[in-house]
């Protein structure tokens, strides 16, 4: 599987949706997780790269128990699932909204 990177332009409608972009919809289809990302970004998975990130955090021997506790606060705990809709929207819930500073 190859990892799809990048950002794109988009808009947020007013229900808090934004469209996936087309180059990335093969990859992104169904469910899909949410969570903010560093600084003001906003972290975009597919269910399988979710639980390979998850655990990337949980297994690490390199973090620091507190390193650890600040990336599942940061990253673990305010991931949502999300489904994409037919038209390639997803909903970014308010909490990751705010932290990246959609409007």
């Amino acid at each position: 599987m190859e990892l799809k990177t990048g950002s794109a332009e988009s808009t947020l409608d007013d229900k808090g949706r934004v469209n996936i972009p087309v180059r990335f919809r093969e990859q992104y289809q169904g469910e899909l997780v949410v969570t903010c990302g560093r600084e003001h970004c906003v972290w975009i998975m597919t269910p399988v790269v979710w639980e390979q990130f998850k655990q990337n955090i949980l297994n690490s021997e390199m973090l620091t128990q507190e390193e650890k506790e600040s990336l599942e606060y940061k990253h673990l705990y305010r991931a949502q699932k999300v489904d994409l809709d037919k038209a390639g929207r997803i909903a970014i819930p308010q909490h990751i909204r705010e932290h990246a500073n959609l409007s």
